[in-house]
């Protein structure tokens, strides 16, 4: 009987395992893991000043390394399905001897300021890599990029899948009238926030961006609500009483603004997003309001077009959460895994 080993990402999922195992076959003997990205500490320290960010990247990768250690001890050969990137890279730095055969999803790769930190992280993940068969990624441009950078070929584009189910209720106090924004990754803040600050007054809405301080510290945002206290499990809470969503994306060559962008599909919103190709992966002009990346102007004109005409775009976008539904749901996305 084959061995197969699904690592999930979220503990919510505990609440779909029966379902998730009908996916296998009668041949399959299939052992879930659950975990975690953060936790009560990580969330604490990553708020401290100066150091915060860096303690909570050291307490993320430890965590993910234990489940890494713990799965591989505990396991003899086995096809493995790592839904968490992190765990499943140290998974594939511990598999040096090819006892797993691993499809590892959600693999992101960031360039970053400092040439030498680049240089060293770009080495240490291609060691990893060699032991991994599948590389999944959730762009289909990352394919071609990242191919180039590590020089191999078993990069695969899927597209992600998410549930929302853990639904917390935001406790904090939101404007009765507001655009929503949120998220830290590839963001392109600066944009939305020349934007609505040409029109602010004219269209009279708030503007809540759900993100940490530190991501925000260079703009003026004198008039912005910055929901600092948005955690995973209330971000959408956050958003559903908004009256449209803006996903402000920096023009990359990596995926993007995926979670956010489908949980805004589940909650039935209507969004506005910067076209660029890991956008256009997943969504159409039959989903969401697209302009031009950073172009201020636009996105001000566009804000003021959708905030003015808002039932009608309400309307034509009526059928987001079906549209979520038949595609975007964690077993949709489980299914096209399978596939490979």
């Amino acid at each position: 009987m084959e061995q197969i080993i699904l690592i999930l990402d979220k503990m919510d999922y505990k609440k779909k395992e029966p379902e998730l195992k009908k996916l296998f076959t009668t041949q399959q003997n299939v052992k879930i893991y659950y975990t975690e990205y953060e936790d009560s500490l990580s969330r604490k320290v990553c708020k401290w000043k100066y150091v915060g960010e860096f303690l909570f990247h050291i307490l993320y990768w430890w965590k993910s390394f234990r489940y890494a250690v713990k799965i591989y001890k505990n396991n003899d050969s086995a096809k493995v399905i790592c839904i968490n990137p992190i765990v499943g890279s140290f998974i594939g730095m511990l598999n040096k001897k090819g006892k797993f055969s691993i499809t590892l999803a959600g693999f992101l790769f960031e360039p970053k300021k400092s040439n030498l930190y680049y240089s060293i992280r770009k080495k240490l993940v291609s060691k990893f890599l060699n032991n991994i068969n599948n590389i999944v990624v959730y762009a289909k441009n990352e394919v071609n990029y990242y191919e180039k950078i590590f020089k191999v070929n078993n990069f695969k584009f899927v597209r992600y899948g998410i549930d929302y189910e853990a639904h917390d209720k935001y406790s904090g106090v939101l404007p009765n009238n507001y655009i929503f924004s949120g998220g830290r990754s590839n963001r392109d803040y600066h944009t939305l926030i020349e934007a609505y600050n040409r029109i602010r007054e004219e269209v009279q809405l708030n503007l809540c961006i759900a993100t940490r301080p530190v991501v925000l510290q260079h703009e003026n945002i004198s008039h912005i609500e910055v929901l600092k206290d948005v955690v995973l499990e209330n971000f959408g809470s956050a958003m559903e009483s908004a009256k449209f969503v803006v996903l402000p994306l920096v023009e990359t060559e990596i995926s993007a603004g995926h979670q956010v962008l489908l949980e805004a599909l589940e909650r039935n919103m209507v969004v506005l997003v910067n076209r660029i190709k890991a956008v256009e992966d997943y969504v159409t002009d039959s989903q969401v309001v697209f302009y031009e990346s950073e172009n201020p102007q636009e996105l001000s004109k566009t804000i003021k077009y959708v905030n003015d005409n808002y039932e009608e775009v309400k309307e034509k976008f009526k059928n987001n959460r079906e549209y979520y539904l038949n595609n975007y749901t964690f077993t949709r996305f489980i299914e096209r895994l399978l596939l490979l």
